[in-house]
């Protein structure tokens, strides 16, 4: 099995980025937090702060501190 997150903004592709097989809250939040925050730096501000975000509401998707 493999964890892969990838995400598409206007004409540009964001990843994808490997996440461990064994996905918890712990190691997505460190992704959310950290990974792509990197990852969207290629985007403008302006589309940054109009964009959404959706999860598949997995289990490490919808504990409290994500």
């Amino acid at each position: 099995m493999v964890n892969v997150w990838a995400g598409v903004v206007n004409d540009f592709l964001i990843g994808p980025y490997l996440l461990s097989r064994w996905l918890c809250a712990q190691i997505y939040l460190v992704f959310l937090e950290e990974k792509l925050s990197e990852m969207l730096e290629e985007i403008l501000l302006s589309i940054r702060r109009n964009m959404w975000f959706q999860d598949n509401r997995a289990v490490a998707h919808i504990v409290h501190q994500v």
